[in-house]
């Protein structure tokens, strides 16, 4: 009885590791297509949630990424508004992580579970300590 309970518990634990969180494989092909704002936290608080002060509380329309073949089209607020201003550079995956060209973000991909939505993951830290993680789902 014990061996078996002794099975069912080691397959019970396979079986929650397999649906854990963990960071998908980055390829061109996934990344593909508009990636569209969902949230962003700052140290950990969503930041809506804190304040209405950040234009991606209260702006029709939010932040995005078009990843196409070899370039991204990154469109975020001006300088405190809601006019979501373009930038278009070169990108590059490295090590599981997307570069992009002019951009200090670490960028990963990653699924929670089988049921989940995939991610974008864009990460940034400043000098003084603070992270702002913005989560971005695919269109």
């Amino acid at each position: 009885m014990k061996k078996y309970f002794g099975l069912i518990t080691l397959f019970i634990v396979f079986i929650s590791l397999a649906a854990c969180s963990k960071d998908e494989e980055i390829t061109r092909e996934r990344l593909r297509g508009t990636w569209v704002w969902e949230r962003t936290t700052l140290n950990g608080y969503d930041v809506c949630h804190r304040s209405d002060e950040s234009p991606i509380c209260h702006c029709r329309e939010v932040p995005y990424f078009v990843f196409h073949r070899k370039e991204v089209e990154s469109y975020s607020y001006k300088s405190n508004s809601c006019e979501l201003e373009k930038t278009v550079g070169k990108y590059a995956i490295v090590e599981n992580a997307v570069l992009i060209e002019g951009n200090s973000a670490l960028i990963t991909v990653e699924k929670k579970s089988r049921f989940s939505k995939t991610r974008l993951i864009v990460e940034e830290r400043s000098k003084l300590g603070v992270t702002t993680i913005s989560y971005f789902v695919k269109e």
